[in-house]
């Protein structure tokens, strides 16, 4: 019986350092940032070069709007009612991109930090600021030239998260011209101020490269036929879609784990992940050439994945047993799709779940039942050999034998279903789906339980007052679950006390998602054990 204590508490302390490991705790629920509301107008229109010029020319500009002078820094504004562009005449890159959140708050997308160039930006090696100016409520237009290179770039909000650019580059001198194009995402991800901390150290830079998805590029250059690439923190993404030639390499920067361990603050010597497209075209005089950038912007939201490409949830950063957790994902979308909340999609799941473990969990619980039911005759081999310890274990293994009980029996199934556990965990803690997803008194399925928060007395009580009720439930839950299985004296019964209340204290600072997931498997758990004792009995 202590062979089977020691292996139940180091699979426990297993499950907990893993838990660890994966989480980054969020030291204290902060209240969200104040919100700014953008009214604006939904126009969701293609880029028509033949009404976009037409606009150009007939549409009388404001002050604010008005070609920018040369050398003079200006920006621009253009929006519709889930994005807001604000691009620069430095380099046409962007100063500004902010999205709506999920709860109808705006999330800015670009740090406030200095980069060697901005976002989106393109360099058609001409010197000099760009001419800017809106050409309507959701579209712009950047012009610069150097007497021998003249390049236009027209921005457009298209739809949902999605933004066109049209990039038009001319030679305009009497010779063949060579043109280095770069153009990327510098400066990091952004996010909101909540989970600033957390996302710092997830902003994570991916692409698919000669057909293979790369969820993950380290600090190299990459060469080959670019589908598309972008940046990716725990919520939020930027994908360059649809990549065309000539671009056929990138080169990341500031991938050094030193830069993931400094402060969230844009202090000195933090470094922000950079992604940056490269490529080479020769234009004959009076040639122009023109390439297109879709850019997506948004939550890393699974259906969206999909639709921007078959392959690019592959992006999504489930660790070993990713390909379970997308399969997870895939089922809790659907319940969810059947009964509109997320919370019930993860009961539903759960239930599945213990539908597919089932043979497990019976084995699992008699051979636990039948150790029980060893225990007073190992006692009394314990106390008559307590003076000869080999003779004690020859006895021991004797009496396993005769009964035909494996001592390991109990926790080898429990092995099996890690896999499981594990996968739900990475999925439950990271996907935008539950992102505000609401469930009886919790808002943020993403979140952990606060309830506790607003509740005089109780959330003047250090840290359980920042907390919530589902973890003692769950607590609760697991009680009761050991209770049924565990020893009646000794360290087993200390083990049933132990485990609840270390379990309950590690998930209060979890998402409320993963809680309600481990509460309602322990609550079926217990009852199958339930039912299978008093069969037996």
């Amino acid at each position: 019986m202590q062979k089977r204590l020691i292996v139940a508490v180091g699979l426990s302390m297993f499950i907990l350092v893993l838990f660890q490991q994966m989480q980054s705790q969020n030291a204290a629920v902060d209240k969200q940032e104040n919100k700014t509301e953008t009214e604006t107008v939904t126009e969701s229109v293609a880029v028509d070069k033949e009404e976009t010029a037409s606009t150009e020319k007939d549409r009388p500009y404001s002050s604010e709007q008005s070609p920018s002078k040369k050398g003079e820094f200006k920006t621009v504004e253009i929006s519709d009612n889930n994005l807001t562009l604000t691009i620069n005449s430095v380099d046409s890159g962007l100063t500004g991109l902010v999205m709506k959140d999920k709860d109808g708050s705006m999330v800015q997308l670009i740090r406030d930090t200095e980069v060697s160039s901005y976002p989106l930006s393109l360099d058609p090696g001409v010197n000099g600021v760009w001419n800017i100016y809106a050409t309507g409520k959701n579209s712009a237009r950047a012009e610069i030239s150097d007497g021998n290179i003249s390049a236009v770039r027209e921005y457009r909000i298209t739809n949902k998260g999605r933004i066109s650019i049209v990039n038009r580059i001319k030679n305009i001198s009497d010779m063949t011209r060579e043109v280095e194009l770069n153009q990327g995402w510098t400066g990091g991800l952004a996010t909101t101020g909540d989970l600033k901390e957390e996302n710092f150290s997830k902003n994570r830079l991916f692409a698919k490269i000669d057909g293979k998805v790369k969820g993950e590029l380290k600090e190299k250059s990459y060469g080959g036929r670019i589908s598309w690439a972008g940046i990716v923190n725990r919520y939020f993404m930027v994908a360059l879609l649809d990549i065309e030639e000539p671009f056929n390499s990138v080169e990341t920067f500031n991938l050094d784990k030193k830069s993931k361990g400094c402060s969230s603050s844009d202090s000195d010597g933090a470094n922000f992940p950079e992604i940056s497209l490269k490529g080479r075209v020769e234009i004959s005089p009076g040639r122009e050439f023109t390439f297109s950038q879709n850019i997506y912007a948004g939550l890393k939201e699974y259906k969206v994945l999909k639709n921007l490409d078959e392959d690019m949830d592959e992006i999504l950063s489930f660790g070993i047993f990713g390909f379970l957790s997308r399969i997870f994902l895939a089922i809790l979308i659907w319940f969810q799709a059947l009964v509109g909340n997320y919370g019930l999609a993860i009961i539903m799941l759960t239930f599945l779940l213990q539908i597919f473990i089932f043979p497990l969990t019976i084995k699992s619980f008699k051979s636990m039942q039948s150790m029980k039911d060893l225990q007073p005759k190992m006692t009394k081999i314990r106390a008559k050999f307590k003076d000869d310890a080999q003779r004690m274990n020859q006895e021991i293994m004797a009496l396993y034998k005769k009964n035909k009980v494996n001592p390991f029996g109990g926790c080898f199934p429990l092995l099996l279903q890690m896999p499981i556990f594990i996968s739900l965990f990475t999925m439950l803690r990271s996907v935008a789906e539950l992102r505000y997803s609401t469930f009886l008194w919790i808002k943020d399925l993403a979140r952990q339980d606060v309830l506790f928060a607003s509740v005089p007395l109780i959330k003047d009580i250090p840290y359980i007052g920042s907390a919530g009720p589902l973890p003692f439930l769950m607590g609760g839950a697991m009680f009761l679950q050991q209770k049924l299985t565990g020893g009646t004296e000794g360290p087993q019964k200390n083990l049933t006390y132990i485990m609840p209340v270390v379990f309950t204290f590690l998930f209060m600072r979890f998402p409320s998602g993963l809680v309600l997931y481990w509460l309602t498997n322990s609550i079926l758990t217990f009852l199958i054990q339930s039912v299978i004792s008093k069969k037996n009995n």
